[in-house]
C-alpha cells in the first residue's frame, strides 16, 4: 500500500529521501506496517521522542498506517 512520508530534520546533511532539501516521498509499505516500521525502513531512528502525526493527528510509533495516509515525522520541539 502507498503512504506519503514527510520528515522535518536538519537537511544540511540530507534526508532519508536522498537529495538535500527533499523532505517527502511517497513510499510503498506492507499492509499492517506501523509508524515505527516506516521509520526503520527509511533509516530514521525509532525514538519515542520524535513527534509523529498521521493525517494531522498525533500518533504513537506503534500506530498502524492505512492506504494513502500522510505521515509527518518531526524531532521534539524545544523552547522556553
Amino acid at each position: 500500500m502507498v503512504v506519503e512520508v514527510k520528515i522535518f530534520v536538519d537537511s544540511s546533511e540530507g534526508t532519508p529521501f536522498g537529495k538535500k532539501g527533499r523532505n517527502s516521498a511517497t513510499i510503498d509499505i506492507p499492509r499492517g506496517a506501523s509508524i515505527g516500521d516506516v521509520m526503520k525502513s527509511i533509516g530514521v531512528p525509532v525514538d519515542k521522542r520524535n513527534l509523529c502525526f498521521v493525517n494531522g493527528i498525533h500518533r504513537e510509533i506503534d500506530h498502524v498506517l492505512e492506504e494513502n495516509d500522510v505521515l509527518l515525522i518531526t524531532p521534539p520541539l524545544a523552547g522556553g
